[in-house]
């Protein structure tokens, strides 16, 4: 139901098909903890795209996940979104939006079980109002990325599989 995961699907599918598609959210639960790490990720993303697919018939069902993943020769933990989508077939496809460090600050407060939106919302407070609306990219950013932007990357690469030579070699 979250209005930006919402518009970020609606511009990756319309980029990638050069059509309008029709979108609607859904209340589905994803499994995970509110704030998953490494491989919830991809479980969380995948039963919501399951859980929207099957309570909607739908073409598609698309779940998205957003969260810290720790990579070897990573001295932080990256914050990730992770984009699963399923198509009727059961055809199941990934894609991850870039990844970026966050500040120790915020790495503690999470550690401490305070979610990364309330930080966000905390942080910027003295911003611009739509500071909560661009996340936590766009406040650490200046908003030259935002969650809406690194959300539609997330789904656009989710989607590659479903396009070009893929879709052309596909059976």
């Amino acid at each position: 139901m979250n209005p930006v995961k919402i518009d970020a699907v609606r511009r990756a599918f319309g980029e990638a098909f050069s059509a309008p598609v029709a979108v609607a959210g859904y209340q589905v639960s994803s499994g995970v903890p509110s704030q998953p790490r490494g491989e919830e990720l991809v479980r969380g993303a995948s039963a919501r795209a399951d859980a929207a697919r099957n309570g909607a018939d739908a073409d598609f069902g698309v779940g998205i996940e957003a969260g810290l993943v720790e990579l070897p020769g990573c001295a932080l933990p990256l914050q990730l979104v992770v984009c699963a989508i399923v198509d009727r077939r059961c055809r199941r496809t990934v894609g991850l939006g870039p990844g970026f460090a966050l500040p120790d600050a915020f790495l503690r407060r999470i550690e401490a079980g305070t979610p990364l939106g309330e930080i966000v919302r905390e942080t910027g407070a003295g911003a611009a109002a739509s500071t909560a609306d661009a996340g936590a990219i766009g406040l650490l950013t200046g908003a030259r990325r935002t969650r809406l932007s690194i959300t539609q990357e997330a789904v656009l690469m989710a989607l590659v599989p479903r396009m070009g030579i893929w879709r052309q070699a596909a059976p």
